[in-house]
């Protein structure tokens, strides 16, 4: 998803505007789904970050950005490495989904010929 804004330079008039873009990268709700933890990478003036963005979700107004954190590329490649290391320590409480799907000749035609069925 990209969303651009205008965001004044501090201490300049509001002509010197610049645009910020903002790709967000991905998300995850907590197990209990009342907080979900937002990836998004800014991009200005050709410089980018990465903001870690914690959103909760209020009654009448639905889910709004409690804390941002933004990280400049020094402190993303010392995160990567951070969990990389942490990686196979770390069990997940999700279960394990298994999904199958079968290609088929004639299930489903697309452009190139081939057959696919459609996995639920």
């Amino acid at each position: 998803m990209l969303q651009e804004h205008r965001i004044a330079k501090e201490g300049g008039p509001r002509e010197t505007a610049f645009q910020e873009k903002e790709f967000i990268l991905g998300g995850q709700f907590n197990e209990d789904g009342t907080t979900r933890l937002e990836v998004v990478l800014l991009a200005s003036e050709g410089k980018t970050k990465i903001e870690l963005r914690l959103l909760g979700c209020g009654e009448g107004i639905g889910w709004y950005i409690q804390r941002r954190i933004q990280l400049d590329t020094l402190q993303i490649g010392a995160l990567r490495a951070i969990l990389g290391r942490g990686a196979g320590r770390v069990k997940s409480s999700a279960p394990q989904l298994k999904m199958t799907c079968k290609i088929a000749k004639g299930t489903h035609r697309n452009p190139q010929g081939l057959g696919l069925s459609l996995c639920p």
